[in-house]
């Protein structure tokens, strides 16, 4: 997953960039931007990525999620799509709000256990 981050940092991820073949279905789609989103929550507790650049790979994967994913979007991405939100509209802004939304979704999920 760290390879697409660069680019989805400088622009919108796009379905030939996922190198999924050329028959995408909406599952992989979702599976694709759920582990794309546990890579940028990873990194971003880490300090492997700015909450600046997570923000914007976060953002970056928001047209895949809500045009390709069919009929829903993918549950672990969009929250993590969310509590980036959160750190853009709500002050003090950025990764002080951001942190413990992630915090939380990682633990949910298992990751840094």
């Amino acid at each position: 997953m760290d390879s697409f981050i660069p680019t989805a940092i400088a622009r919108p991820l796009q379905l030939p960039d996922l190198n999924l073949g050329d028959t995408v279905s909406p599952q992989e789609v979702r599976a694709f931007c759920d582990a794309f989103a546990r890579r940028l929550v990873e990194r971003c507790l880490t300090g492997g990525l700015t909450w600046a650049d997570a923000d914007l790979a976060a953002n970056h994967i928001f047209e895949l999620m809500v045009q390709h994913c069919g009929d829903r979007v993918p549950d672990y991405a969009w929250e993590v799509y969310l509590a980036f939100d959160a750190g853009e509209c709500t002050a003090p802004g950025g990764d002080a709000i951001t942190r413990p939304f992630i915090e939380e979704i990682a633990h949910k999920c298992g990751i840094g256990d």
